[in-house]
């Protein structure tokens, strides 16, 4: 079992890595005049979203590459490593659904599992860390 949590712990950071670099993860919705809008996605690493002040995709994006070296780092097994990775997958799974906040429409299905993903994480090596 401690072998497949440490699998576990370096797989769902590389799960959401991938999710966050296809392009349906970050949403812009733009005008079109008279009544109309344009939903355009984006990837979490591209900087469109970033300039339109869209900035929840681009931080859970770096979260994301900090959570997988630390959860590299942990496989080690040490309980402070484990709690490492439980603090930057929970200010990523936070920080993830934050585009809620603009509206319903700019939260994609993407956007949505790497959330789950991310928060899978968190239990996960918050249940790792307990253990030791």
């Amino acid at each position: 079992m401690k072998k497949l949590g440490k699998v576990l712990t370096v797989l769902l950071p590389v799960v959401a890595l991938f999710l966050e670099s296809l392009p349906y993860g970050a949403v812009l919705i733009f005008k079109d005049f008279p009544d109309g809008t344009i939903r355009t996605t984006y990837s979490y690493f591209s900087p469109t979203p970033w300039g339109y002040a869209n900035f929840p995709p681009g931080i859970t994006a770096l979260l994301t590459c900090v959570l997988l070296m630390a959860a590299i780092l942990a496989a080690k097994d040490s309980r402070k490593a484990l709690l490492r990775v439980f603090g930057i997958s929970l200010a990523a799974a936070v920080i993830s659904p934050m585009q809620l906040l603009y509206n319903i429409n700019n939260f994609s299905v993407t956007g949505c599992l790497i959330t789950v993903t991310l928060a899978a994480e968190c239990v996960l090596s918050g249940v790792l860390a307990r253990r030791k």
